[in-house]
């Protein structure tokens, strides 16, 4: 049985073998500073590598990007790039060749070094190609040696990163300005716009020249010749087929497209792509001999000439096109027959979090919501109107001396200072520059792939991957592709360790501590310069996590946000009278008829509408009679303070409301003061200068309460009011962690004027406190993905809920918490909490009978994805006679070692999946797969 377990696993092997269930996705990424002239596109080991003009980025088997960097804001036209890698540490950099301006008659040759930027750049005088077209004027023809074509000159080059780059030879152009080049054995093929074909040797010397009359736009080298494509003279599309000789062979005309990619299929026939008449990206599917067989168009690309610029066929029958836009580059993924859903926008610089009623967009660092322009935080049941702009923390106190310490923020990111930065005190803001995305369909994936055979066979997500927790050897690099410098040993995001090593590995069964179905998490802190308060620092952490439930029984959760910040003091001291406070500035539809209030029994706060209409103004879509009611909830700490101050700029309210210059300011309003120090009383505006009637919530009764403290009651004129709620005062020990849990809940169609709020909003949230409290949305329970049970024994399972009360139904009928298992199989079981959400937990119960072959010894391998050493450790090997062979994904041994001592050498190994297998002189001791990646 293992021989042929063996074969089958090889031949499961293959590049893209992780992709095994044919994802197909259409991913548009933006923003508009992504606009792009050019596009092109290259295989990475199993990733892609996208460049434009603009900007860099690695898409992945799923569609995540990894890494991206743009080239900033100069008109430079790139025009070829190349990952390479450091052969010492394994670190990418890229050669880039450009140049400087459009109309520009030099070129650029320069390396870029991710973190650092542009070094060894070196200015050659000749003009290289037509920028808008998507084929390079450059080529590698040997590690670090290029040859660049440009309109006067071919000149080969070499680079060495210490000296820079040289001209090793230079050869007239004569009458070929490529558009496209191709290699064949140690001849250059190339072919331009007028339908020249030009083969020239390893020194640049022409071996011969045939006319053709294509206008070349893409040309490939296939077994038995070349294949190339682009415009008759007509203006009629053509895919035109040659010999070795550049002779033709036959050729073909398309009327309605424009083509400016060709690939040869592995069944023998073609795809092209580019533009259809119609304006869309297209993707056209050819028999062996040019014939027709099936076109496909996957959207208008953004309402400018560009069109599908590059293609790839993959493992699975199916394509990877590269189209361009004017607001967006397109990445598409398809199956066999060029099916692909609708394209789903996506910017590198963000993770959105969304469910069916609320979506969100994220940034690392204090702010949430805003994204420099405008609230991103919106209900789907209208998404074109927000509820609230920013929201951040501001957190004070008081050290041994009595100095106050302090950190704000309020519209991040924007461009505006503030106190905080990416990361954790002590580490490189660069290495959390970033927010990670879960979800729980994709742990629960993970999980069932795992227990099977303890190995991941599907792609793993990017964010699951690289998840900073404690020891994640794959977190390696940032987005920008520079190397992280944080000692693995301090990456702080919690997980569930399953091998309980202390260390998050993904392969290793591990994966991250989720809260809700979906959930985002990143890190933040005030140890930097403070330039938004000029107070001094506390060297405190923010671990945020950001999640919402898929909850579809329960709208009450289904439409509210949750926000947990975590705080830990990193000073080293004690801080005293500290309060945790948070800024927010609420604008409900229309900012200028918002009205806002206090609700200290549910610790919350809310903005409603002051009348029943929310009209549009100032091209602010307003919600119209369908108002809702937005409210923020401290779910497990008291709201002891509610405040506004308003914004200056918009009216000509008091000085002492208006917004905090001064650090002593700020403290003020956390500790429920004006900004002038003066307390908030009851009545009017609460800005009452000698009135000693004092209070800590502001409008804190029931608006239709015609005796209450109500904006409805008040009438107060038009301002733009932001809240600021906090909590404290209280003792913030050294290293003590103080978390926060956040609730933002949408109350839709709440009846206005002067809504009942009290038993319309405040029931609901004392009810998701209640639920939030006692444990019951965590459905979690402590099922283990995988039991063995031997012949005759009875296997007792127990999915009880940790905390709250729930119902219970399994696969075997059973309405108990606990079910008694005979016999081995897979069984499910349904669990709806007490709030009327379900969770399903999978579980595989396999036989432990032995199945009368010896059993094999237990070893395992690691690094794994590995960079430059593999190491195997088996106890019960024979490890002299031990010997360990690793196989290629085409089945070929490409290293081999006797004995175990010593690490596996991988280091000049291409990337790619990889098999392991172990012998001794009992014969074959099993087979793993390992990646190696660069």
């Amino acid at each position: 049985m293992n021989k042929p377990l063996r074969l089958a696993l090889c031949l499961l092997a293959l590049p893209f073998i992780l992709n095994a269930q044919s994802q197909t996705w259409h991913k548009r990424i933006g923003p508009n500073a992504f606009n792009a002239t050019m596009c092109a596109l290259v295989p990475d080991g199993d990733h892609f590598l996208v460049y434009t003009d603009k900007f860099v980025f690695e898409m992945d088997q799923l569609g995540a990007v990894p890494g991206y960097f743009k080239f900033g804001s100069s008109t430079a036209a790139k025009t070829t790039i190349f990952k390479k890698y450091d052969p010492v540490t394994g670190d990418p950099y890229f050669i880039v060749l450009y140049r400087p301006g459009i109309s520009s008659k030099d070129y650029i040759l320069a390396e870029y070094r991710p973190g650092i930027g542009f070094v060894n750049q070196k200015v050659f005088q000749d003009s290289i190609g037509i920028y808008t077209l998507p084929k390079p004027q450059c080529i590698e023809v040997s590690d670090n040696s290029f040859i660049v074509f440009g309109r006067k000159l071919y000149r080969k080059i070499n680079y060495d990163r210490t000296t820079g780059f040289t001209q090793e030879w230079a050869r007239n152009t004569g009458a070929v300005w490529p558009i496209a080049v191709a290699r064949h054995n140690n001849l250059l093929i190339l072919a331009d716009e007028k339908g020249q074909l030009q083969a020239l040797d390893a020194d640049g010397n022409q071996v011969w020249l045939r006319n053709h009359t294509t206008q070349f736009r893409a040309l490939k080298v296939l077994p038995d010749g070349f294949v190339g494509c682009g415009i008759q003279s007509n203006g009629v599309p053509i895919v035109l087929r040659m010999d070795f000789d550049g002779q033709e062979m036959w050729s073909a005309g398309y009327p309605g497209t424009i083509f400016l990619d060709i690939i040869r299929t592995s069944d023998g026939g073609y795809a092209v792509t580019g533009l259809s008449d119609g304006s869309e990206i297209n993707l056209m599917k050819l028999d062996a001999q040019g014939g027709f067989v099936w076109s496909r168009n996957y959207g208008n690309a953004d309402n400018v000439s560009g069109g599908g610029c590059a293609i790839l066929e993959l493992p699975d029958g199916g394509f990877f096109l590269l189209a361009r836009g004017k607001t967006a580059v397109h990445c598409i993924r398809t199956d066999a027959l060029g099916n692909a859903p609708d394209p789903e926008l996506i910017r590198v610089d963000y993770r959105q979090l969304k469910n069916s009623a609320l979506q969100g967009d994220f940034f690392p660092g204090p702010g949430l919501f805003f994204d420099g322009f405008e609230s991103t935080f919106l209900a789907l049941e209208d998404t074109s109107s927000p509820t609230i702009i920013a929201f951040a923390p501001w957190i004070a106190g008081k050290d041994a001396t009595g100095e106050l310490r302090l950190a704000a923020a309020d519209y991040q990111p924007s461009g505006i200072p503030d106190d905080y930065r990416a990361g954790s005190a002590g580490t490189p803001e660069k290495d959390f520059n970033r927010v990670w995305a879960v979800n729980r369909a994709e742990i629960r994936r993970l999980r069932e792939d795992y227990r099977l055979d303890k190995t991941l066979d599907a792609p793993v997500p990017f964010d699951l991957l690289t998840w900073p927790g404690k020891g994640n050897p794959h977190f390696r690099y940032n987005l920008d592709f520079s190397p992280v410098q944080t000692d693995p040993g301090l990456f702080p995001a919690p997980f569930i360790d399953a091998n309980a090593d202390g260390l998050y590995n993904v392969y290793d069964g591990d994966y991250p501590d989720i809260q809700g179905d979906q959930m985002l998490w990143w890190a933040f802190t005030d140890s930097t310069l403070h330039e938004q308060t000029d107070a001094n620092p506390l060297v405190v952490d923010f671990q945020v996590s950001a999640y919402t439930y898929d909850c579809g029984q329960n709208p009450l959760l289904e439409k509210t946000l949750f926000v947990d910040y975590t705080v830990i003091n990193r000073a080293g001291a004690t801080y005293a009278e500290s309060y945790l406070g948070f800024f927010a500035d609420p604008d409900l539809g229309c900012f200028q008829d918002d009205y806002i209030g206090s609700a200290p029994q549910a610790d919350a706060w809310y903005v409603y509408n002051a009348d029943a209409l929310d009209e549009d103004c100032f091209g602010y879509p307003g919600f119209g009679d369908a108002i809702p009611v937005q409210s923020v909830q401290f779910l497990n700490h008291s709201l002891d303070h509610a405040m506004y101050f308003t914004n200056p700029s918009v009216s000509q309210p008091p000085a002492g409301t208006t917004d905090p210059n001064l650090p002593l300011e700020y403290y003020w309003l956390l500790n429920g003061l004006w900004r002038d120090g003066t307390p908030l009383t009851r009545g009017g505006s609460g800005y009452n200068p000698g009135s000693t009637d004092t209070v800590s919530y502001i409008f804190p009764d029931n608006p239709p309460d015609l005796q209450g403290w109500t904006m409805c009651t008040e009438s107060l004129p038009y301002a733009d009011r932001r809240m600021l709620t906090s909590h404290g005062p209280f003792n913030f020990g050294a290293a003590d962690t103080f978390r926060m849990e956040v609730a933002f809940t949408r109350h839709s169609n709440i009846p206005h004027p002067c809504p009942d709020l009290f038993g319309l909003v405040v029931p609901p949230l004392q009810q998701l406190k209640q639920w939030q409290n006692n444990g019951a949305l965590d459905l979690a329970s402590s099922l283990a993905p995988v039991y063995t049970i031997g012949i005759g024994q009875t296997l007792n399972l127990d999915a009880s809920v940790a905390a709250g009360t729930a119902t219970y139904a399994w696969s075997t009928g059973s309405t108990e918490s606990t079910v008694s298992i005979t016999a081995p199989g897979n069984y499910t079981v349904t669990i709806t909490g007490e709030t009327g959400c379900t969770q399903v937990e999978a579980l595989l119960v396999q036989s432990g009978v032995s199945t009368g072959e010896p059993e094999l010894p237990e070893w395992k391998l690691w690094p794994n994805p590995a960079t430059e050493q593999l190491f195997i450790r088996c106890p019960e090997c024979d490890a002299p006679g031990t010997r360990a062979l690793l196989y290629n994904a085409q089945g070929l041994l490409v290293r081999q070692q006797a004995g175990l001592s010593g690490a596996m050498n991988v280091r000049n190994l291409p990337a790619g999946v990889y098999w392991l297998e172990l012998r001794d002189a009992r014969g074959w001791l099993g087979v793993k797969r390992v990646a190696v990646v660069r």
